[in-house]
């Protein structure tokens, strides 16, 4: 677990080689899967990612979607995941933008900015 949360932290402060090497440290396979479907997002390489996390239809699979401009394919694993979740509400107003639903767009994100006003940070 310490190689893991090591992948994690070093994902989010941009050290991908670091967190790489975390992940090879690491012997369950479909843990690892994720995870490194998780760093090609971090990476923007999106079609590694939507490779990767495929099987999981999670936050992270619809916001590598989102980034190849498969709005409606985000779309449809978004609404399935939990609507009380800030992220999800976010990256669905992010997608009812791209398709020029305005009125939609702007309902999620103000339901996200609801939930967590940093949010509001991405927008800006």
């Amino acid at each position: 677990m310490i190689a893991l949360q090591r992948a994690c932290v070093s994902m989010k402060q941009g050290q991908y080689g670091e967190a790489e090497s975390a992940l090879n440290a690491i012997s369950d396979e479909g843990m690892t899967r994720y995870y490194r479907g998780v760093l090609a997002v971090y990476q923007e390489d999106n079609d590694k990612a939507i490779r990767l996390l495929s099987n999981e239809k999670d936050i992270n699979y619809a916001i590598a979607l989102l980034n190849k401009n498969q709005v409606k394919d985000a779309l449809k694993v978004l609404q399935d995941l939990d609507q009380d979740c800030p992220y999800v509400l976010y990256a669905s107003g992010v997608a009812y933008g791209r398709l020029n639903e305005n009125a939609k767009a702007a309902e999620y994100k103000a339901k996200a900015y609801k939930i967590d006003p940093s949010l509001k940070l991405l927008d800006n």
